[in-house]
């Protein structure tokens, strides 16, 4: 059964759509999410034909894209989670090293890296009491 045939007529269909937009279920790409896909499931359900239930197969492959969906999102946390180790831990090797970097509008700073700190999940380099951003660094030397 298709997503315009879920409903009895458009009206259910569209408030549907409209309500897991509100709640912020389809993404910039016009992608929805699991919330919204598992909605749309369970309108498919309420609103069948009970004469013309929804076939099996096709009730199992849309379970299995919901499985997939969740199973894809979790990796992709999973994945900046890691990033974001991985790039705390570059940020940290550079403490106690002199850098060069170059912030965007502003003119070069050089001076030794005293500590790092994570601001909205990005490290960031404390040279000379200034925040920059590992993107931003030309030029490590060793020390002082």
């Amino acid at each position: 059964m298709d997503v315009a045939a879920a409903g009895t007529g458009a009206g259910t269909t569209a408030g549907v759509a409209g309500s897991t937009r509100a709640s912020g279920g389809i993404d910039a790409f016009g992608d929805i999410g699991k919330d919204a896909f598992l909605k749309l499931l369970v309108a498919q359900l309420r609103n069948q034909d009970p004469f013309k239930p929804m076939d099996d197969k096709d009730f199992i492959a849309q379970l299995a894209q919901m499985n997939t969906v969740e199973q894809m999102s979790n990796m992709n946390n999973y994945l900046k989670e890691s990033l974001s180790f991985e790039a705390m831990g570059q940020a940290s090797a550079l403490i106690g090293k002199t850098i060069v970097a170059q912030p965007p509008g502003m003119s070069p700073i050089t001076g030794v890296v005293q500590e790092v700190r994570l601001v909205q999940g990005t490290p960031m380099l404390i040279v000379a009491g200034q925040a920059v951003g590992l993107d931003e660094v030309q030029r490590i030397s060793a020390g002082r």
